[in-house]
C-alpha cells in the first residue's frame, strides 16, 4: 500500500483538473459566523 500525504494527492487532483478543463473557476468564502446571546 503506497501511502501519501494530503499535500501531494490535493497536488495529484490539481494537476488533473488543470490538464483537463480549460476554464477553472476557484471561490473563497470569507463570510463570518456571528453568534449573539
Amino acid at each position: 500500500m503506497n501511502k501519501k500525504n494530503v499535500y501531494d494527492l490535493i497536488q495529484e487532483r490539481l494537476n488533473v483538473i488543470f490538464k483537463e478543463f480549460d476554464n477553472v473557476y476557484i471561490s473563497f468564502s470569507g463570510e463570518k459566523t456571528v453568534e449573539y446571546y
